[in-house]
């Protein structure tokens, strides 16, 4: 009986340690907030979101000679003109060199991150995709940085007015809260500052 009872109580003292032991690698620990934005900050940009887009961008000059930009269907009227397409890319996200300590807490295998509001990053327009559709007259060199910087300009405003930093922020809550459960944290809370 003796023998049996002492068993019983090494099993059931086996049982609490092995359930003791478990809960305790589960548990998260953080050595240095310090250290954790460091990390973030090797990282440095993240891409949360990204807009492509093909724009025509047609151009004439005017009677003294000055670039005007057109949605009109006719620009060939005109003495001179300048239609490209331009494909590009706008990629939005987030700058994580902003990432301070105070922007991590963890309390009771709770992450809380406060991340920057998102920000285009880059706009994107590669020489291989601008092609140059219809060119009239003579275009000076300048003239031709005026236009593809229209075109820069033009992918930023639409990239925008599609809702790009909205699309990132929502992507960027949606991939960190995965990517942080997988880790071991019992919830992740992610706000915006």
């Amino acid at each position: 009986m003796k023998t049996l009872l002492v068993l019983i109580i090494i099993v059931l003292a086996a049982v609490v340690a092995a359930i003791w032991l478990r809960e305790r690698a589960r548990r998260i620990r953080i050595e240095s907030t310090d250290n954790i934005v460091e990390e973030i900050h090797k990282i440095g940009e993240l891409t949360t979101a990204r807009y492509y887009e093909e724009l025509l961008v047609k151009t004439s000059r005017d009677a003294s000679g000055e670039i005007v930009f057109t949605d009109d269907r006719t620009p060939h009227l005109t003495k001179s003109y300048l239609i490209k397409s331009v494909k590009g890319t706008v990629r939005a996200g987030f700058n994580l060199k902003e990432a301070v300590p105070e922007d991590i807490k963890v309390a009771d295998n709770v992450l809380t991150l406060r991340l920057p509001h998102a920000i285009i990053l880059e706009t994107i327009v590669r020489q291989q995709d601008v092609e140059t559709l219809v060119e009239k007259g003579k275009w000076l060199h300048e003239q031709s940085v005026d236009v593809m910087q229209k075109a820069y300009d033009t992918l930023r405003e639409n990239a925008l007015e599609n809702g790009i930093l909205a699309s990132a922020e929502l992507s960027a809550r949606s991939n960190l809260f995965h990517i942080c459960k997988v880790l071991g944290f019992r919830d992740v809370k992610i706000e915006f500052k």
